[in-house]
């Protein structure tokens, strides 16, 4: 028995034997076990002691053909398989021999939800998953990927090939899905299936291949943010010869916070520039001080549609702990808390399962043509609103959804007004500019959108 430190980031060597088999000492198996993974994938050193790796997954763990089991439902699922992760509530997995291929995996009712599941692996850098439909019209719909280095900042990923696999006969049509050049830094894919039949539409068999090797003479930089974020599209990983400079070195920001530079501990340390000589592989970190400087102050953070807050959201949380009145990041308005969204739960609903950005709330079928009304009790002051929009339906309309944004106050005096906002398939912001209350204690604020064209669904 191997007895694993779980005390500090690392990656353990283990070997065993295979149990069950004739003659098993001469059967020897080994692994490696990553202890802290968030963390490991940050240590140039740990990094390369993984070195190069592939992972097959089956999803083959349920025997009986024709059963279905939810994800969640699988005992030690996460023990089981080296790269399930995530999944949503309504993730099933069958035994599909009936139809006439091995396993798969699927959101369990017709469904508008954006429905996932998530892979983690150390520096992914290319991925093979077949998707298997009961026609050829169900198999032609699109997984939707993204990726992302932490599991809580996500991109959309879209340099990927779709081809036909012909490997499989006699059994529902498949498409393979192939991509070579993942963004640096991929430590987990968020695999989102299309909206519709679903449970027609499985995945299955899923290659992964990754791992980073330090080549002889080199050297590689760790960026660590250290609570702040580092400016978008910056890799967190840089290779150097070992004897050069660090070279130009990117200024992340954080909320109230000024940055102090590049140190070598998250406290303390040494401090980095870009005239710094780097003799071997080294984790750089970011360090702040409070700032002192009088700035306005966010009061409310919504992530519409979350049952978690984003990334975002939790860095807001952190920042502005004195002034956020909202501690969850969306409910239904209440007079206690003072704030919500006012519509009742007949006309509104939250697509998605998880935090903002793969979750939005939007009006449910068949109420067109309403207005989606959030409510907030503000006290008198000038404030500026910023309100986020997605509508992952767009394409079915023409990519022509318009909508109209006003902030009111409590007797309908219309304080703001943005009269004409394309929602696209895209995440997109609108800055309805500042305003002022005019109560002298407090103001009822409604933040209302009217959809203008086709179904309209937002995201705050």
């Amino acid at each position: 028995m191997v007895e694993i430190d779980t005390s500090k980031a690392d990656v353990v060597d283990v070997e065993g034997t295979v149990l069950g088999i004739a003659d098993p000492e001469n059967h020897k198996v080994k692994a490696k076990v990553i202890v802290d993974f968030n963390n490991v994938v940050k240590v140039p050193a740990l990094m390369n002691k993984i070195g190069e790796w592939e992972e097959k997954e089956a999803f083959d763990y349920v025997e009986t053909t024709g059963t279905k089991t939810n994800i969640k439902d699988i005992e030690d699922i996460t023990a089981k398989s080296s790269v399930i992760y995530k999944w949503t509530n309504n993730m099933l997995i069958e035994n599909c021999h009936n139809y006439g291929f091995d396993y798969g995996v699927y959101p369990g009712t017709n469904s508008a939800n954006p429905e996932y599941l998530i892979v983690r692996a150390p520096a992914i850098k290319g991925f093979v998953l077949r998707g298997t439909g009961s026609t050829d019209g169900n198999a032609n719909q699109n997984f939707t990927f993204y990726t992302s280095a932490d599991g809580e900042n996500w991109k959309e990923f879209k340099d990927y090939t779709k081809t036909t696999d012909t490997s499989v006969s006699g059994s529902w049509p498949s498409r393979l899905y192939t991509a070579t050049q993942p963004p640096d830094d991929t430590n987990y894919i968020k695999i989102a299936y299309p909206t519709g039949n679903t449970w027609q539409f499985n995945m299955n068999k899923l290659q992964l291949t990754g791992g980073e090797v330090i080549p002889e003479g080199k050297a590689v930089v760790s960026l660590d943010a250290n609570g702040g974020s580092l400016p978008e599209g910056t890799s967190t990983k840089r290779t150097l010869n070992k004897g050069d400079q660090a070279g130009e070195l990117p200024t992340p920001t954080r909320n109230r916070h000024n940055f102090k530079g590049w140190f070598t501990q998250p406290e303390g340390g040494e401090k980095v520039t870009e005239e710094t000589v780097v003799s071997d592989s080294i984790i750089l970190y970011a360090q702040w001080e409070k700032s002192t400087k009088a700035e306005d102050v966010p009061v409310y953070f919504v992530d519409c549609g979350a049952n978690a807050f984003s990334a975002e959201g939790k860095a807001y949380r952190k920042d502005y702990t004195d002034t956020l009145k909202n501690t969850v990041p969306d409910q239904a308005y209440s007079e206690t808390s003072g704030w919500g969204f006012t519509n009742p739960a007949s006309e509104v609903e939250a697509n998605g399962s998880g935090d903002a950005y793969t979750t939005i709330r939007n009006f449910k079928a068949g109420n067109n043509q309403k207005t989606m009304t959030y409510k907030f009790a503000l006290d008198a002051g000038t404030y500026e609103v910023v309100t986020g929009f997605c509508d992952p339906w767009a394409q079915w309309a023409g990519d022509d959804r318009h909508t109209k944004i006003t902030v009111a106050d409590e007797a309908g005096t219309e304080l703001a007004v943005h009269e004409d906002h394309k929602i696209s398939g895209e995440q997109r912001q609108c800055d309805t500019g500042k305003y002022h209350t005019f109560r002298s204690r407090q103001c009822d604020c409604e933040l209302k959108s009217a959809e203008k064209s086709g179904q309209q669904h937002r995201q705050l």
